[in-house]
């Protein structure tokens, strides 16, 4: 196998063309040849950002809810006796959705490759690494077989 020229958790590259992994396992591979363009651009880190966003805004209503709820009867309310949990089971929801809405606001850079028929996004992680992503963009001018089509924003 080839090594990579520049490698994430998502994807390598390599002589070859773009290796999509899982766990570092080479799954599926786009050949330079079958690409039309490629775009270096700003956007979101995960796929589905709507989706998670929504799960979150519901988890965060569903922890005040239920958060208030406990506070109202703990200060306001006839009972009196409570238990840790009703005031721990709130605060679960809570941390979820604001980790949910956390990642899907986050945005990063992209490199979205446009082929035949498919159009994938591939997160390149952090922005701070400025010189791995000029790694990438040397490698991606340097070939033969895209650097006519890269475009970086």
């Amino acid at each position: 196998m080839d090594p990579y020229y520049f490698e994430t958790d998502k994807f390598g590259l390599s002589a070859d063309g773009i290796h999509l992994l899982r766990s570092r396992y080479n799954y599926k591979t786009i050949e330079f040849n079958s690409i039309e363009e490629i775009y270096i651009e700003r956007g979101r880190q995960i796929k589905n950002w709507l989706l998670a966003l929504i799960i979150g805004i519901a988890l965060l209503i569903a922890g005040v809810y239920a958060g208030w709820n406990v506070l109202y009867d703990y200060f306001w309310g006839t009972r009196y006796r409570f238990y840790i949990e009703e005031f721990v089971v709130p605060v679960l929801p809570l941390f979820v959705g604001v980790y949910f809405i956390y990642i899907s606001m986050k945005k990063g850079l992209v490199m979205k490759v446009i082929s035949e028929h498919k159009i994938l996004k591939l997160p390149l992680g952090d922005v701070n690494k400025k010189p791995r992503i000029n790694e990438l963009l040397d490698f991606l001018q340097t070939n033969s077989l895209t650097k006519h089509k890269i475009r970086a924003n």
